[in-house]
């Protein structure tokens, strides 16, 4: 619905396509003067039909005009055009053809011309007059009555209320559209979408191919978007401040070939929860400011990050090589989230490790992707994670290095239940938990270990397969040999 120029009235725009123009009563025109000095006479008021709709027993809306039921051709005239039938079907037989589909039945439109009303049934190739709308010609003639009393929005509905003596309200679902999957080529996103879409589109899917002047159109036009998915584009590169600011946007999902992201990307989403951007190395800045982000997909980070609700994925390059971020001393804190994980791609990690370097990378949980192809944790990888609690590792992993994760105090879950070919744990400050709940190795055979893998031995569990219980106990894992149960128990 909208309001026509200079307020005279109302468009009503229908799902069908066809409109309804309402126009507002106008004030009766002025008399002319009497002569030889008499004045002349006040104008009769304005008479204005009183149309509205009424319900017969077939539970149908027809039109009235005064009360009476508006007839044409010896029928009344339904408030909305219905449906046309669909035609028969074709006879039976070889190849028989189908019947066409019926019209579409016409909705009555309404215009003031000359001071009448006007309707036509046959979209506007003809009219019938119904009735005066303005004021006769006299002095002050009283103003013509508007078609509405009203006119307001609820609960999804545009409500009409009519000027009848019942005050008749008619209910019409208001329709936005709020989600649009599209292909596009370069550059012509805006010649896609029209300005009505602009303001109501919640969740937008582009297929082909965007550039960056499709990105700016969507940052600064699309202004109430939610939900942007780009995964089926060519887009492999997000230019800088590509969506900065938008207030609104809750996840975007990058294509695969994505490999860059730039910086302050997606700075200042208030309010964005996820970002997938797999095959990308995102720097940090590119989520500054965006406080309540919890899931963000990349196949690297560059640079600090803090946000401890956050669960970064980690995919690795197209390798599958993850470089952690690292610290030049011990003070610095590169990394600080709620959950570390490490995807279905990945094949290494590394943290540039120097002389003296503290990879200050502080989580409360690390978790492998079972389908990893990680076979080796490299020495010191994670030491000083004053808040990890639980580690999954995958089944992948043979062979875990000295001081891995030294100084993680605070771990209480230690899971290699899929470790099924671990081979070894390096050195005996692998793990210096103050205290282990729960210890899982799934290696049948038990893995190598110089002193025991845990410094202290408040280990409380350690859980082994079933049939290596005994094994584990004559192992160099003896140490535990009281705290030694099978898996699942």
């Amino acid at each position: 619905m909208t309001i026509l120029p200079d307020g005279e009235g109302y468009t009503i725009n229908f799902v069908s396509g066809k409109t309804i123009n309402i126009y507002n009563g106008r004030n009766g025109t002025n008399g002319s003067d009497g002569k030889d000095g008499k004045d002349g006479r006040d104008g009769k008021n304005g008479v204005t039909p009183v149309i509205s709709v009424k319900k017969d027993i077939d539970g149908i809306y027809y039109w009235t005009v005064d009360g009476e039921w508006l007839i044409v051709e010896g029928d009344k005239v339904k408030a909305v055009g219905a449906d046309g039938l669909d035609g028969k079907n074709g006879s039976d037989g070889e190849n028989g053809s189908d019947g066409t589909d019926g019209t579409d039945g016409i909705t009555p439109k309404f215009k003031i011309e000359n001071g009448y009303w006007y309707v036509s049934y046959d979209n506007e190739q003809s009219w019938e007059q119904l009735g005066q709308a303005t004021g006769d010609n006299g002095l002050n003639g009283s103003d013509g009555d508007s078609f509405f009393k009203g006119v307001s929005m609820e609960n999804g509905y545009v409500c009409f209320i009519l000027n009848d003596a019942e005050s008749t309200v008619i209910k019409l679902p208001f329709v936005s559209e709020t989600e649009l999957s599209m292909s596009v080529e370069p550059g012509t996103l805006k010649n896609n979408i029209s300005a009505g879409q602009e303001r109501t589109l919640l969740r937008l899917k582009i297929s082909g191919n965007v550039n960056d002047a499709d990105i700016k159109y969507i940052r600064y036009y699309m202004t109430n978007l939610e939900y942007l998915d780009l995964s089926e584009t060519q887009l492999v590169s997000i230019p800088l401040y590509a969506f900065e600011g938008m207030t609104r946007i809750k996840e975007v999902v990058l294509p695969k070939i994505c490999n860059n992201v730039g910086d302050k990307a997606f700075a200042n989403c208030r309010i964005l929860c996820s970002v997938s951007a797999p095959g990308a190395t995102i720097p940090a800045s590119a989520i500054s400011s965006c406080e309540n982000l919890e899931r963000l997909e990349c196949a690297n980070i560059k640079g600090k990050i803090e946000n401890q609700n956050l669960e970064l994925i980690l995919m690795g390059d197209n390798l599958g090589k993850v470089t952690l971020p690292f610290a030049y001393n011990e003070s610095q804190t590169v990394m600080k989230i709620k959950k570390l994980v490490f995807g279905s791609t990945t094949t290494e990690i590394t943290n540039s490790i120097r002389y003296n370097d503290y990879n200050m990378i502080d989580v409360t949980e690390i978790y492998f992707d079972p389908q990893s192809e990680i076979p080796v944790i490299e020495d010191g990888i994670f030491t000083k994670s004053d808040s990890l609690r639980k580690i999954t590792f995958p089944a992948s992993l043979t062979t875990l290095g000295q001081y891995a994760f030294h100084q993680c105090k605070k771990i209480s879950i230690v899971d290699m239940s899929q470790c099924v070919n671990l081979k070894e744990i390096k050195g005996d400050n692998t793990f210096s938990s103050e205290v282990i709940d729960e210890f899982l190795i799934g290696a049948a055979v038990p893995p190598q270990t110089s002193e025991g893998p845990i410094r202290s031995k408040s280990i409380k569990v350690l859980k082994v397969p079933a049939e290596s219980v005994e094994t584990y106990k004559k192992s160099e894992w003896r140490d535990y040999a009281e705290k030694i149960i099978p898996i699942g128990n």
